[in-house]
């Protein structure tokens, strides 16, 4: 207790030395994780999660540059004898400290906000491309080449038949829908089934009819 009044003291009216260095690692580290959002976000979504509360990798990255700066020997005392940094957030000696971390974490959960949003952006518009690109809707389904039976469906990336078809369409640039055919096209040659003709969906793409 008198280590912590002693260095409230100390810092009283002014922000701790390591406070804007374990911000900005932070924030570097959080914007360097984009594609484990992803990861991240895709997983929640395909287990029928549309709306996650908190956050996906924020207390992850406080928690590991915590533990960074502890190795750099930083005077961020009261945390270090904790097992956990929930724990620690719970049980903070300082309470100039637990304000502190919040604050940043605030400013990170914003951070990651605005990332999941761009990722929601790229996704909707990704589907919308593979839609268009292979003709497929409300008013226009297409039939499975392989099974002749059912209707294809396409979420986000995969194209899916009950019949047992599941072909990942990730295009690499969001941009170019044009490689969607291409891509169909490889996938329905690898099949276990073979399909005796080429599917219409890419004669369609190509003439701009079915």
């Amino acid at each position: 207790m008198e280590v912590a009044m002693r260095r409230r003291a100390l810092y009283k009216g002014t922000a701790p030395p390591w406070k804007e260095t374990y911000r900005q690692r932070c924030v570097e580290r959080l914007k360097n994780s984009r594609s484990r959002l992803l990861d991240r976000y895709r997983q929640v979504g395909e287990n029928g999660h549309c709306a996650m509360r908190g956050s996906f990798l924020v207390q992850e990255v406080m928690e590991q540059e915590l533990k960074a700066l502890h190795c750099m020997n930083t005077n961020l005392l009261s945390l270090w004898h904790k097992d956990a940094f929930s724990q620690a957030l719970d049980l903070l000696e300082d309470p100039d400290e637990l304000t502190i971390l919040k604050e940043i974490e605030q400013e990170l959960m914003l951070e990651e906000q605005s990332m999941i949003e761009e990722i929601e952006n790229v996704l909707a518009f990704e589907e919308k491309c593979f839609h268009s690109a292979i003709g497929l809707n409300a008013e226009n389904q297409m039939v499975c080449p392989v099974c002749k039976r059912n209707n294809l469906t396409v979420k986000e990336h995969f194209i899916e038949c009950p019949c047992g078809v599941h072909i990942n369409t990730h295009v690499t640039s969001s941009n170019d829908c044009t490689a969607a055919p291409i891509t169909l096209r490889r996938c329905f040659n690898r099949t276990p089934v073979p399909v005796p003709a080429l599917p219409s969906v890419f004669s369609w793409y190509r003439t701009g009819r079915k």
